[in-house]
């Protein structure tokens, strides 16, 4: 029969308010309906008038903020020209997902209830709140709402035909299990190649794709979409990566150009990930497919810049001859070029600087931009889980929807068929989050149905029920128990794979506030990651998927050297992160241009096709080196050191260098021993040295008696290598500088817009961001400095302190950074103050407040330093028009910043609380008071 049809919309940040949606999308199915379930930007309003039956589910973000796959849909309900009768015809409900400890409590779905009533539309049943404080979370208002929701909405559906019986509406037939949602089928090893058009119902299913082509540095994952073209349906899975070296160009369409240019091989580890990438793509459409909903791909290429009602941002690059739009279909495989730990080794935090080579990508962000990261799970996780569901890795699959729905249709229609392909292992490590997320209540309903024993079968069927949510949430959700913890425990539960992908969640990206400017560090992106590591109620270790990810990762250049330790005024010791200062001179560019000459053909030679011997480029201008020594033992032979005996000091030094290549960089890192002659004053040094480029090249070298700093250029092999000697305080060192090996890790990536928007140049900034909620203040401030360098390149005078700055120069900023402890973790310091010193922070004592909460007997935080800096906060915002922003975390810091703020415009301001409240929402409404918080 046909069953009518219900919509379920859902605005959903982290997760939550899809998986409510999903779950009314099945119990809908147990009411004989037809859902369709998707996000709110993916739903075509103009239908809303004509839908019967609608349901909503939004979670509330930020200070009150709608989620990002909501915004365009709230924007449309806002529109003041809709008529207040246009959704009469609409019966309707919503559920909302909030916390009430934030004062503007589920306010979304507050408002968006009202608005629709306000249309026309007819409620169902009132409104439903989630909160995340009940001791159950949320689920504890949904299960009652959903249980007087679905006899209303079958009496809106109309009567049932005759012979079909009503359904059961009670707790335990919206538990019942009907049937999976995907089609698995198993592949033999050789078949014919696929169709671009699909298959016809009953079939062969078509192989999977051959292996990807992989590329080195950074690649390009793509998948056929309608908006992208695609060279053929045989690459339509394949990693491409472009050999130019200038920036790559957006086109305003995309490029149809053929690709022929031969693909390099990746690293394996790479090529492996790039596959299960690949698969997870595919799936995913095939996920929104099964759902009702249009298969989600790029947007349209027209929108490659940042739009305004898009949280995503379309980047393109130009990869031999196509265009490339990033995004969780095409992700961007970035190389890492640095994973350095910036916390002291003492400090139980462990806080990561890590920088992304975004290579040819065309990848472009700005201040206050997240970068999107899809985290690798470790192969033994994903071994285990195929053991656990004696799954065979290597076993190509085809998943599809199982059953054909209007949005099928239209991708069939389209040509796109909604189909994946892939190895069960590619399947797994990309689309499924098993040793992440904790799984959902329908997981363990799922479970129950497989389990073997009468005690896990009960255990499991008391955790699906409304009775059992409370004990559910304290063994699963509080503990952070994963798939493969769950799967440990109930030993003899196991689902068939087409089970397992409809109840396992999937493997969603992780967003980083970007903590660079790109102007300041071209083709890069960096993070400030700070690694979850925590103990649950019940003693048991746990760390973040993500974070522990991208912190074992193997990046391009060693960290020994790049931290250094200092001594301050008190004595105390803590990590400082070197940087390196972007700007080249043209000598510089000369041997850059020189060295990529040589990287192309081996010989060296530069621009001008004269010779390039080892002595003739400067080592300032090929890379820039950091070097940590350390004396680890003397002795002295000879009669007398007067009459010219020899000290022999040894020493190690840990060194690497940096050296840019525009589509990447090269580098070495090793240790140095030598011994130390002193001579009438003089200090002359014999040695030797040896750096790992890859795990499996080494080198020595010996510098002699009086040598002067050099570097040259030499091929060595399929490796260029840079040689060179320079002086250190203990006498000399060499180095070289080699290609990467084949272990560094490639990191799946987009760029999506951030909450955070900078002001034009001549706007003041407050910066309030403690811990690692430092990281965009970090990117503002570069930018910052690159708009400073910009206008003193250019002979433009600079402002006058205190004084609204109009000019082209741009205005000086506040940093308020928050931290436990100078010596543990006082994140950028160096960097911070050479800031202040270049006039890009305030000068002392108002341009850098750090709050070091446990260097003194009483705890200290940012929301104290703002009130003890109330007068230049008050002057700055009062009197400058500054901007102020937050970033940190969610639990109670914002609020506290808006106190603070609140107790300044009293004290500075002479305004009562009432109007120091309106003061502050003010500057809220018009964009100068900006919050970017996660819990």
């Amino acid at each position: 029969m046909e069953k009518p049809r219900i919509t379920i919309l859902y605005g959903s940040q982290t997760g939550n308010a899809q998986d409510v949606a999903e779950r009314l999308g099945r119990e809908a199915k147990q009411m004989l309906l037809s859902p369709a379930v998707m996000p709110m930007d993916a739903y075509d309003v103009a239908q809303l008038p004509s839908e019967r039956l609608l349901l909503c589910v939004a979670s509330t973000t930020g200070q009150g903020d709608p989620p990002d796959n909501m915004k365009r849909f709230w924007r449309f309900m806002l529109r003041k020209g809709l008529s207040p009768d246009s959704l009469s015809a609409v019966q309707f409900s919503v559920f909302g997902l909030g916390d009430s400890n934030y004062p503007k409590y589920n306010v979304t779905a507050k408002k968006l209830f009202r608005r629709l009533e306000s249309l026309g539309a007819r409620p169902l049943v009132p409104l439903g709140l989630g909160n995340d404080q009940h001791p159950a979370g949320y689920e504890a208002a949904l299960d009652p709402w959903a249980l007087s929701l679905w006899p209303a909405a079958r009496q809106a559906a109309g009567p049932l035909p005759p012979g079909v019986p009503p359904p059961t509406i009670d707790a335990a037939s919206l538990v019942q299990l009907g049937e999976p949602k995907y089609k698995v089928t198993l592949l033999p090893p050789h078949c014919p190649a696929p169709s671009a058009a699909g298959t016809a119902e009953g079939a062969p299913p078509p192989p999977p794709p051959p292996p990807p082509p992989a590329q080195p540095q950074g690649h390009h994952l793509r998948q056929p979409h309608p908006d992208v073209a695609l060279p053929s349906e045989q690459s339509a899975q394949s990693v491409h990566v472009s050999s130019a070296s200038s920036p790559a160009q957006t086109p305003t369409q995309p490029s149809t150009a053929s690709h022929e240019a031969p693909s390099a091989p990746l690293p394996p580890a790479a090529a492996e990930w790039a596959e299960a990438v690949a698969m997870a793509a595919s799936f995913r459409r095939v996920a929104a497919a099964a759902s009702g909903c249009p298969p989600q791909g790029p947007p349209s290429s027209q929108s490659s810049t940042h739009a305004a009602q898009d949280s995503l941002i379309v980047n393109t690059g130009a990869n031999q001859g196509h265009t490339i739009a990033y995004g969780p279909w095409c992700p961007y495989f970035a190389r890492m070029l640095r994973n350095q730990r910036i916390t002291a080794s003492f400090h139980f935090q462990d806080t990561r600087h890590i920088e992304l080579d975004l290579g040819d990508s065309g990848l472009t962000y700005e201040p206050g931009d997240v970068l999107a990261v899809l985290p690798r799970t470790p192969p033994a996780a994903v071994d285990a889980l195929l053991k656990r569901l004696s799954l065979d890795g290597s076993q190509h699959v085809c998943v599809e929807p199982a059953e054909h729905n209007a949005a099928t249709a239209a991708a069939a229609a389209a040509g796109q068929p909604v189909v994946a392909f892939g190895t069960v292992r590619a399947l797994v490590q990309g689309a499924l989050d098993i040793a992440g997320a904790s799984p959902r209540r329908y997981f363990f309903q799922v479970l129950q149905n497989f389990a073997c024993t009468e005690l896990e079968r009960e255990r499991l069927a008391y955790f699906a029920t409304a009775e059992g949510r409370d004990d559910l949430y304290r063994y699963n959700q509080k503990e952070g128990r994963t798939v493969l913890e769950v799967l440990a425990d109930f030993k003899t539960a196991t689902p068939t794979l087409e089970w397992f992908l409809e109840a396992c969640p999937l493997l969603a990206p992780r967003l980083f506030s970007i903590s660079s400017s790109l102007r300041q560090h071209p083709r890069q992106a960096h993070l400030t990651v700070a690694v979850v590591n925590y103990t649950t109620p019940y003693k048991r270790q746990k760390r973040g998927l993500c974070s522990s990810y991208l912190a074992a990762s193997k990046p391009l250049l060693h960290d020994s050297s790049r931290t250094t330790t200092t001594t301050d005024a008190g004595g105390g010791e803590h990590s400082e992160l070197a940087h390196q200062q972007p700007a080249r001179t043209s000598s510089q560019q000369h041997a850059l241009a020189s060295l990529q000459a040589l990287q192309q053909d081996g010989t060296p030679s530069n621009p001008e096709g004269s010779g390039l011997g080892p002595d003739d480029v400067p080592s300032a201008g090929i890379h820039q080196q950091q070097c940590v020594n350390g004396v680890v033992g003397s002795s002295h032979q000879g009669s007398d050191a007067s009459e010219g005996g020899v000290e022999r000091r040894e020493f190690e030094q840990q060194q690497e260098a940096l050296l840019g290549l525009g589509q990447g960089a090269l580098a070495s890192h090793g240790c140095f021993s030598g011994t130390l002659q002193q001579a009438g004053g003089a200090a002359q040094l014999s040695g030797s040295s040896s750096a790992d480029f890859d795990g499996s090249h080494m080198y020595q070298t010996t510098t002699g008696p009086g040598s002067q700093g050099r570097v040259g250029l030499k091929a060595a092999g399929d490796s260029v290598v840079v040689a060179g000697s320079a002086p250190t305080k203990e006498g000399m060192h060499a180095s070289k500088v080699a290609q990467p090996g084949n272990d560094v890790e490639h990191v799946a990536v987009w760029v999506e817009r951030g909450a955070l928007r900078m002001p034009p140049p001549h706007v003041p900034l407050i910066l309030i961001g403690p811990g690692t909620g430092v990281a965009p203040f970090r990117a503002m401030l570069e930018e910052r400095q690159a708009q400073a360098q910009a206008t003193s390149t250019s002979g433009t005078a600079g402002c006058t302190q205190g004084a609204p700055n109009n000019s082209a120069s741009p205005a000086p900023c506040t940093l308020f950074f928050g931290c436990r402890s100078r010596a543990a973790d006082f994140y950028y310091g160096q960097q911070w103050h050479e800031l202040q010193d270049q006039g890009v922070l305030l000068p002392p004592p108002d341009g850098l407040v750090v709050a070091f909460s446990r260097d003194q007997p009483s705890k200290v935080y940012v929301t104290h330093k703002l009130r003890e800096h109330a007068a230049c906060v008050w002057s700055l915002i009062s009197k400058n028009g500054a901007s102020v922003f937050v970033s940190g975390s969610a639990q109670q810091m914002p609020a506290n910043v808006v106190s603070a703020l609140e107790d300044v415009a009293q004290e500075q301001g002479g305004m009562g609380k009432e109007e120091a409240s309106k003061f502050v929402r003010q500057l809220e409404l018009t964009g100068r008071f900006c919050v970017e918080a996660w819990s």
